[in-house]
């Protein structure tokens, strides 16, 4: 399969499959949110990251409102770059009733030129 870039938001977004990130939490509400997730693609401003219900902390695995993380702060750590970020919860959405969706947005948190940096090293479908 072909990479993509798409244009979203004035700015360019690429797939990257089967990328893993760990120790997810929301700041002050859920210190433990999530025990990993998958990256599925980057921009120079944000990533949309992939969740399952059964890696989500055990008190969250049975009521859990997606609504309650957005407008709150995350941190998340790139496991194979061993690089902790944190960003804001833009957008949630519910793929089916064990699979979530989330649209982080980490601008605020990192300078321009870092942030494409990161986005120039996360490899695509295409360098795998």
């Amino acid at each position: 399969m072909q990479t993509r870039k798409t244009k979203n938001r004035h700015n360019y977004r690429k797939q990257v499959p089967h990328f893993k990130l760990a120790d997810l939490s929301i700041f002050a509400k859920y210190p433990s949110f999530c025990k990993k997730a998958e990256l599925l693609d980057i921009s120079t401003n944000g990533m949309l990251i992939s969740v399952h219900r059964k890696d989500l902390c055990s008190k969250l695995k049975k009521a859990f409102e997606l609504s309650d993380i957005e407008g709150r702060y995350m941190t998340l750590k790139i496991d194979s770059m061993n690089l902790d970020m944190d960003a804001l919860v833009v957008r949630t959405k519910s793929l089916d009733k064990d699979h979530f969706e989330i649209a982080l947005d980490y601008s605020e948190s990192a300078p321009e030129y870092w942030r494409e940096i990161l986005f120039d090293m996360l490899p695509s479908e295409d360098d795998l």
